[in-house]
């Protein structure tokens, strides 16, 4: 249990920079929700919560999910089968 704990505090960090501007331009066809309550895209998390415009969500790691990995070592990693499309 110590090493899950401490697992907890390197992958919980606070953040760094805090980014309040909306951007200048955006992607080639795309076209930002204009007086849009909700937005199309739909998240799981949507259904507990919402963070406020122009914040980005960031996932925070619990307990429970280090005790149900494989590895402590690799907890969070892509498998490099993964990144190349298979075996």
């Amino acid at each position: 249990m110590k090493e899950i704990d401490r697992m907890l505090k390197v992958l919980n960090k606070p953040a760094i920079k805090t980014i309040k501007m909306k951007p200048l331009s955006y992607p080639k066809g795309f076209e930002p929700a204009k007086n849009n309550v909700q937005s199309k895209l739909h998240q799981p998390w949507h259904l507990n919560g919402t963070c406020p415009e122009g914040t980005i969500p960031i996932r925070r790691i619990q307990k429970s999910d280090l005790i149900r990995a494989a590895s402590l070592k690799n907890f969070g990693r892509k498998s490099p089968w993964g990144l190349m499309g298979g075996r």
